[in-house]
């Protein structure tokens, strides 16, 4: 009997393993994950900058949060340097507002509030491989990018893979445990309304699918997969009368649906849910029987729910190009996918705020 329940419990780990038993993450995705204008100003943000190093589910470096003159009540007092590196110029944000990145004019450098940092800080485990430290070669394993559409997923599953073959090589690519975050849809939910059935739920999860093969054959490894936010809400945003007309102009451009039109609104809502719907059914499928002979050792699909009712709308969440999360807004996307990930299947919530506790790993913490 005991030799049944030690076999029974070491099944459960291979299936479930702890989160300090990961090894290995990456991530896949579209400007939300490649963090494009995270910390742009005004004009600035035309330059659709990345920011590799402190995006949401695959950055590793440190912020900034020192300011280099007191927080003043007139916009050129406000000189944070902020970046993600110390010492380097100031740049003027004007966000020194409560709850942002700023408003503490505090010490130089601590660690981004994303997903391998939080694993290092918590398994006290240092950097864990794949993560970025930066563009270009030390983007690590986040593959994403800036404007994608779900008909990339596979692209960018296959070069995933394969760059995690390369990094660990031989043997430890079947034994090293393996975290991937997977979200990519934003960019059609923008067009659902114009594009027809190109960006249906159907076509939707027809162009996902691939990725999901793809993954699902790599083992020893976990696939969160995020549920969609309602982006609608951004139309909602108050950046104050002259910041709401240059707004509604540049959402207008850059995400069609969220020019504010009721109509067009109404539709991109209900797109998300259908999105999010046949997300639900991918993960089940390819967790379920009918995949278990082409499924790696271990491999798993989870569902994130966090951001599915979470409110970005506050002006501190979203970025100067009225788009896209600000460093608050991607540090808040990162404490909802870490408490996600520690919470177990049925029991994960579908929302987060920037005050919310962020969870521990218990001993017998398991990823599912």
């Amino acid at each position: 009997a005991a030799s049944s329940a030690a076999s029974a419990a070491a099944a459960s780990r291979l299936a479930h393993p702890h989160p300090c038993s990961i090894g290995l993450v990456g991530a896949i995705g579209d400007s939300l994950t490649t963090a494009v204008n995270m910390d742009c100003d005004g004009a600035g943000c035309a330059g659709m900058a990345e920011w590799f190093e402190l995006a949401w589910a695959v950055g590793s470096s440190a912020r900034d949060d020192s300011c280099d003159a007191s927080c003043g009540w007139l916009w050129w007092q406000e000189g944070c340097a902020n970046n993600g590196v110390c010492n380097e110029p100031a740049q003027t944000t004007g966000k020194c507002e409560a709850g942002t990145d700023c408003s503490d004019c505090g010490g130089c450098s601590r660690a981004a509030r994303t997903l391998p940092n939080l694993l290092g800080e918590a398994c006290a485990s240092g950097a864990v491989l794949g993560a970025s430290t930066g563009g270009g070669g030390a983007r690590g394993l986040n593959v994403a990018q800036s404007g994608a559409r779900a008909k990339e997923a596979l692209t960018q599953a296959v070069g995933l893979v394969a760059k995690a073959e390369s990094l660990l090589g031989g043997a430890a690519y079947a034994t090293t445990w393996k975290l991937v975050t997977m979200l990519l849809g934003g960019n059609d939910l923008c067009n659902v309304c114009s594009d027809g059935g190109d960006v249906s739920a159907d076509e939707y999860a027809a162009k996902m699918r691939p990725a999901f093969e793809t993954l699902a054959a790599v083992p020893r490894l976990v696939v969160n997969v995020p549920l969609h936010a309602d982006y609608t809400q951004l139309a909602g945003v108050d950046w104050g009368f002259f910041g709401n007309l240059y707004c509604d102009v540049l959402l207008a451009l850059v995400c069609p649906c969220m020019g504010n039109w009721a109509s067009d609104l109404a539709v991109a809502r209900q797109r998300v849910g259908e999105y999010n719907g046949k997300l639900v059914e991918l993960v089940a499928e390819f967790n379920g029987d009918a995949h278990a002979s082409t499924r790696g050792q271990g491999t798993t699909f989870i569902v994130q729910p966090f951001a599915q009712h979470t409110v970005f709308s506050a002006t501190h969440l979203v970025s100067d190009d009225c788009f896209h999360p600000s460093a608050a807004g991607q540090e808040l996307l990162a404490r909802g996918l870490w408490n996600n990930l520690l919470q177990p299947a049925g029991e994960k919530a579908s929302s987060v705020e920037e005050g919310e506790a962020l969870l521990c790993p218990t001993a017998d913490a398991a990823l599912s």
